[in-house]
């Protein structure tokens, strides 16, 4: 990330963000803070300043209440180090193409992630096993935020709550702490500002924002155990692994459903063998229609 970029990030971090009286900071507050003046910070902020000591970001990282793994992120900004320098540049076009190719011979329940946690691609079996039929997706396409995985759990109208039933806060406060660190060194684009306040209109996301935020995940795996009643089939035990893919424009993850009992198996099986196998492309990457691209 360029000095400006991170400079707008930790502007975007800080007018999120409270001090330890519940404030929002200001660059007053937080200069005084991190030890810094007023004019540094101002500096940071607008990009002039270009090498950061430890002590500062570690300060900086405790303001803004980061968990560990938002802080490896917000590290990774600081250090200058950008998407182009650890991943192939291949176009966007020709990064989803590959991921959709791989994607389309797994024969279990799939789906594919942007650093938004918008549903770029899925398979017809974590279709079936979601019970998302055409109909739902027409009437997503009609919203900015339609594809947004995080929408799709927290939505009355979706019905994921019943579907998952005591298991969905469980599953629901992963997907918050794992979109806090995908998202992290986005959080200055207008499309995230946009995304977060559209989710924060859901009363019950709104409170475990804010919940994730006094309760920090402190582990980050590449993997998450489920095991729940499904409404449809019944008990189900399977394990979500993560693959991570590095683009010009964030990570892209593709998150495949391993059964961990042969009764998930059985029906994993059964739900590729009477699937197409074909990928379905959801939400639009990198590009969001009306917002900045994810890079800029």
């Amino acid at each position: 990330m360029e000095p400006a970029e991170f400079g707008q990030l930790v502007k975007s971090l800080r007018k999120a963000t409270y001090d330890p009286s519940g404030n929002p900071w200001t660059r007053e507050s937080l200069s005084s803070y991190i030890h810094l003046s007023v004019n540094q910070l101002g500096r940071l902020e607008r990009g002039d300043r270009k090498y950061f000591d430890n002590h500062t970001l570690a300060l900086l990282c405790e303001a803004f209440k980061l968990s560990p793994i938002e802080r490896k992120e917000f590290l990774l900004a600081a250090a200058g180090i950008t998407d182009a320098d650890f991943c192939n540049h291949l176009s966007p076009v020709e990064q989803l193409s590959e991921v959709a190719e791989v994607a389309a011979n797994i024969q279990t329940p799939i789906f594919v992630l942007d650093a938004f946690q918008d549903i770029i691609a899925t398979n017809q079996a974590c279709l079936e096993l979601f019970m998302i039929n055409r109909e739902m997706i027409e009437f997503a396409r009609q919203l900015p935020i339609g594809f947004n995985l995080l929408y799709y759990l927290y939505s009355k109208d979706l019905g994921f709550q019943d579907l998952l039933g005591p298991a969905w806060n469980v599953v629901a406060m992963i997907q918050i702490h794992q979109f806090r660190r995908t998202s992290l060194r986005f959080r200055q684009h207008k499309y995230y500002k946009y995304l977060l306040n559209e989710l924060l209109k859901e009363p019950k996301f709104d409170i475990d924002w804010y919940t994730s935020h006094r309760s920090p995940n402190k582990n980050y795996q590449k993997y998450e155990y489920f095991s729940y009643n499904h409404k449809a089939y019944g008990d189900l035990k399977y394990i979500a692994t993560e693959t991570n893919t590095d683009t010009l424009h964030g990570e892209l993850q593709l998150i495949i459903y391993n059964p961990s009992d042969s009764k998930t198996a059985l029906l994993f099986n059964r739900l590729a063998e009477t699937s197409l196998s074909r990928i379905t492309k959801l939400a639009t990457w990198p590009e969001k229609p009306g917002f900045e691209a994810s890079n800029n």
